[in-house]
């Protein structure tokens, strides 16, 4: 079992750990202990992505697969340098939100390329064409309502994995 110190760095072969609540002590399972170093080491990872990000360039990169994903924060509507943007749909894929700056900087030829499509269902992607926009593509995803589609988690992850087909 395992105790943590006031650093809360984890001290081995010790029988109990103290809980955060006060200074009792609690037996702490193995289970547990995985659980907690999931959580840390997925922190950890974190961290180390977050340091990748450069103020300058408002970017945050991190490789996966031999994939380079890249967040950066700026106007949507101007990324030129990617292939395609994804848009975060309304069911009738109309501007709205988000999707209203991209459907303003793309022109009115975005609304009438998806309409043929709509509406979608929570998790749906649609490709269009990206117009006015600097890219080639628009992948227009509507994600769940949180409370109001169900399952949320299962529809939230198809959406990604939809955006990406």
């Amino acid at each position: 079992m395992v105790r943590e110190d006031q650093s809360n760095v984890p001290i081995t072969n010790i029988n109990m750990a103290p809980s955060r609540a006060n200074d009792r002590y609690a037996l702490v399972t193995k289970n547990q202990l995985e659980l907690h170093q999931s959580r840390l080491n997925e922190a950890m990872m974190w961290k180390e992505l977050c340091k990748s990000f450069t103020e300058e360039r408002n970017l945050m990169r991190k490789e996966v697969n031999r994939v380079c994903i890249e967040a950066v924060k700026g106007d949507i509507s101007i990324q030129g340098d990617i292939e395609a943007v994804v848009n975060a749909a309304n069911a009738e894929l109309l501007p709205g939100g988000v999707a209203g700056a991209l459907h303003k900087a793309a022109g009115t030829e975005l609304a009438e390329a998806g309409a043929p499509y709509a509406p979608i269902s929570p998790s749906e992607a649609v490709l269009t064409k990206a117009f006015e926009l600097p890219n080639d593509y628009v992948i227009h995803c509507l994600g769940p309502v949180y409370g109001l589609d169900r399952p949320e988690k299962k529809l939230l992850r198809n959406s990604y994995i939809n955006a990406y087909k």
